[in-house]
């Protein structure tokens, strides 16, 4: 398979740093957000393991990731034969440590557990990206593409072009040895669609296809559960869930085919699931659910290439998350007047799709301006009742960076370019090209502090340049992908991401992050015009952005993107293996625990959390949180702004329609989503708390003994939402 073969190292100029900035980085110690809790994420989720069995400590993991990004930057001058002045980066490095390490700026989750890895060198930038996109109209090129770049970490987000152009498997059929390798389950995956398809509508071609017609498998070459993976951390799933990949895809082929011939919609889903049954993909209990269902469906059910290709990606993702390869986000784009799009979620009318529909969020695309007046309504109708669809907003993503007035001056950037882009990556904050990676950095204003212990702006500027550096930076390192590199060479798009802006604009106020984000953005687009020049490549065509976050937020201990905290004082909830070795060190430090109520050999922990400033979100109505998403969509982010808007139900739900047709020109995408009543079950990971329980728990707290912690690689997250991005 030509796209997925590695000729060899892709950066082989490693960079160093002197003793002296190493021994300057161990000195800083750490400032974890939230308590014990930022320590938590870090130890269990970015500390690797060493080659001497200990695991990094903060320190550490600044070294590696300056190492590694300084590393890019060298290598690509050497190789391109362009000017490098060591002395130079040397001192350069030095100051950037400092912002990392004091958490002013952070490179993304994607960036603290690979960049400087021997993965990064080996494999090139595809793990480092937080975000891609690959349209379905070449069906095998989107599975293969996105089947290994989600292996990789990557979110990606998909459209529902497909064509629809499929017939039965003809010719001799032949059998597939799976190698052992992420390269094997993506090629066996894409012989198989493949195989549906004929060679004619798709550009994908694969070494491994020795003959025409079904393709059978033997998994006997793929290692066990339970044995390390070595490359990408973990351990091995062995092969079920590949094989149940398999299956899924041949049945709903198989199911699709069905109705195109002009069976019944019902009865040939039904065929489906006990097919699914009958090889163990599904329980007998979950046919049974179905079936009963079926008998009461209001509506008529149907089985359409959009289905058919959800069906497939989310399938995909479930696998990749089943895998261990520890992340799968998606996005599914889908057209506006598209019912069978619409209904995918609909567990009422498809309860069938209740084991993969979670994988994706699912937007709609307005793309025309009649778009706004025929279909809004209806929008608003579906998002009271489930809090989807998300609505993206094609027509803006295209035609601008920041939506400002076109008499806004300054000097010419790409900025003012059309965006190629057509689909968002999963949360919705970066819009893409088919086959384009992206690399976000998150830029922390609430802890751009001078002496005095308030905001300065020069320290904002430093940290935004450092941020800037470091995205821009990733761009220069290709991929396994041509068809990748290609496009990432084009627009070298980056994402620089504003978060704990909830906190700063309810300690200072609006004028002032509105300022902030004016002089933020003109600072970004002037370090990534210098950076570019000196690398000889384009100047990027979108520099900034606003990620949800999630765990990089609690790192440093702000509130997650542009939203408001849940509430301002809770009880956050982990639950951790009873035999992980973190167990231990927070029972010694007092951390309160008791036995899962739901998971088997499984403990239950509560950390108190005080978000500070920060409102909560209950106490934010629809409209202010509205204004917030417009002002960082003019002021900031020439991406586009990930934000959750929430309400209430019985006081707001109404005023839906009314909301997305006043500030849908100016802004490029949102989620909504009801705020729900905080419950009473047991052990919610969220729980509010007033201020003499949290200083009561938070007392009895100590210091976590860190030191003791080895010979644990960190796991990262296995997926996102629109409201939490773990990469």
């Amino acid at each position: 398979m030509e796209n997925l073969t590695v000729s060899g190292p892709f950066c082989d100029r490693c960079f160093t740093l002197n003793e002296r900035t190493k021994k300057m980085i161990h000195r800083i110690k750490p400032e974890f957000g939230f308590g014990g809790l930022g320590g938590v994420v870090f130890y269990r989720t970015y500390s690797r393991k060493k080659p001497n069995g200990k695991n990094e400590n903060w320190g550490d993991v600044v070294i590696r990731v300056m190492e590694g990004v300084m590393s890019i930057r060298k290598n690509h001058a050497i190789k391109n034969h362009l000017p490098w002045d060591e002395e130079y980066w040397q001192k350069y490095a030095l100051k950037m440590s400092q912002y990392m390490a004091t958490m002013k700026f952070l490179p993304p989750g994607r960036g603290l557990w690979a960049c400087g890895t021997e993965f990064m060198y080996q494999r090139g930038s595809a793990a480092l990206n937080n975000c891609g996109a690959i349209s379905t109209k070449d069906l095998p090129i989107a599975v293969a593409w996105s089947m290994d770049m989600l292996m990789n970490g990557c979110g990606i987000g998909f459209d529902t072009w497909w064509g629809g152009q499929a017939r039965v498997p003809k010719g001799e059929g032949y059998t597939y040895v799976i190698p052992d390798s992420r390269e094997g389950w993506v090629t066996s995956t894409a012989l198989l669609v493949s195989s549906y398809i004929d060679d004619k509508h798709t550009k994908w071609r694969s070494q491994d296809r020795t003959a025409p017609g079904r393709v059978d498998f033997d998994y006997s070459q793929i290692r066990p559960a339970g044995v390390p993976i070595k490359g990408f951390g973990g351990t091995a799933s062995g092969p079920k869930p590949l094989e149940d990949l398999h299956h899924r895809i041949r049945a709903g082929f198989d199911c699709y085919l069905r109705v195109q011939n002009g069976a019944d919609v019902t009865e040939s889903i039904k065929q489906m699931i006990q097919k699914l049954v009958d090889l163990g993909v599904e329980t007998e209990k979950f046919r049974d659910d179905a079936f009963e269902t079926f008998a009461t469906v209001q509506g008529e059910k149907t089985y359409g290439r959009t289905r058919l290709t959800a069906d497939i990606v989310n399938a995909i993702g479930a696998c990749v998350v089943a895998g261990n390869v520890r992340r799968s986000a998606e996005i599914i784009i889908g057209e506006v007047g598209d019912e069978e799009f619409l209904n995918l979620k609909n567990l009422k009318l498809n309860p069938e799709r209740g084991s993969v529909y979670w994988m994706s969020n699912n937007s709609v695309r307005l793309s025309k301006t009649e778009h706004f007046t025929e279909y809004l309504a209806g929008i608003a109708d579906r998002i009271r009742d489930n809090g989807e669809p998300g609505v993206y907003n094609q027509i803006n993503a295209r035609r601008c960076g920041r939506i400002r007035p076109s008499s806004s001056k300054g000097k010419s950037t790409r900025e003012k370019e059309e965006d190629p882009g057509t689909i968002p990556n999963p949360c919705s904050e970066i819009n893409l090209e088919s086959g384009e990676l992206c690399c976000l950095s998150e830029l922390f204003i609430g802890k751009c502090l001078g002496d005095s212990g308030k905001f300065s702006l020069n320290v904002y500027l430093k940290a935004v340049e450092y941020a800037t550096f470091y995205a821009s930076t990733v761009s220069l390192l290709p991929t396994s992908w041509k068809l990748s590199n290609a496009v990432i060479a084009r627009n070298h798009r980056i994402g620089v991401s504003m978060t704990g802006v909830a906190d700063f604009y309810d300690t200072y106020d609006f004028a002032h992050l509105v300022s902030s984000c004016r002089a933020g953005y003109k600072q970004v687009r002037k370090i990534n015009r210098r950076l570019a020049r000196e690398a000889g490549v384009a100047e990027s065509i979108r520099v900034t952005t606003n990620k949800p976050s999630g765990s990089v937020s609690i790192l440093a201990g702000v509130s997650p993107g542009i939203h408001f905290p849940t509430f301002q004082r809770y009880i956050r909830r982990i639950n951790v293996g009873d035999h992980h070795e973190m167990g231990p060190l927070l029972q010694a430090a007092g951390v309160p625990h008791e036995p899962s109520q739901t998971s088997a050999a499984t403990t239950v922990y509560e950390f108190p959390v005080d978000q500070g400033k920060a409102r909560a979100a209950k106490d934010i109505t629809i409209g202010e949180q509205f204004i917030m998403l417009r002002a960082l969509q003019q002021e900031w982010s020439d991406n586009m702004v990930s934000v959750t808007i929430y309400f209430d139900p019985e006081t707001e739900g109404s005023s839906i329609e009314r909301m997305l047709a006043a500030n849908i020109s100016s802004i490029k995408s949102c989620s909504m989503l009801p705020h729900t009543e905080a419950g009473a079950y047991p052990q919610m990971p969220y729980e509010g708390i007033d201020l003499e329980t949290y200083e009561r728990l938070s007392s009895a707290i100590s210091d976590i003994d860190w030191s003791k912690y080895n010979g644990v690689d960190g796991e990262m997250p296995r997926f996102c939402n629109n409201d939490t991005c773990e990469g």
